[in-house]
């Protein structure tokens, strides 16, 4: 929004941050990346910088120039054996940076596909795959609910 300041002639710019819950403010956003190249065994070793070359190859076949300077990535972790890596990025490119990396169809000359497997603004949801166990009921004898009825029903 353009505002005009009434004790000078000048035009300023303010801007309005609009907050729809506690993550909507937050400036980064955590994804877990997962590379499949079709010939496992011709497949290059997956370190720092080839991960970022491949995001920024992404970036710039979807969006131009433009699109590769706009959205900078930091590469936090790599695992070359299962052949993940763990990115950051700012949040308004989380949307475009996920789509340009799921339409990626090649990178130097061999057939890959990029699968974002968890994308968070918090770190710490990358570092487990709790969620899968979270669903699951406890045993009686963990939760302790059975001393408790016990104890209750005598």
């Amino acid at each position: 929004a353009f505002a005009r300041s009434a004790s000078s002639r000048s035009w300023m710019m303010s801007r309005v941050v609009l907050s729809s819950g506690k993550d909507a403010a937050l400036p980064r956003v955590f994804m877990l990346l997962r590379f499949e190249f079709e010939d496992d065994n011709a497949a290059p070793r997956l370190g720092d910088v080839l991960v970022k070359a491949i995001v920024s190859s992404a970036t710039k076949d979807v969006f131009g120039l433009y699109g590769q300077g706009r959205w900078v990535v930091d590469v936090l972790r790599v695992n070359a054996a299962q052949r993940t890596a763990i990115i950051a990025l700012p949040a308004e490119g989380a949307v475009p940076v996920r789509s340009a990396l799921t339409m990626l169809g090649e990178y130097d000359g061999r057939t890959l596909r990029v699968v974002v497997s968890r994308a968070s603004a918090h770190l710490i949801d990358l570092a487990a795959p709790f969620r899968a166990n979270a669903l699951q009921p406890m045993p009686a004898e963990v939760s302790g609910t059975t001393t408790a009825m016990a104890m209750a029903t005598t």
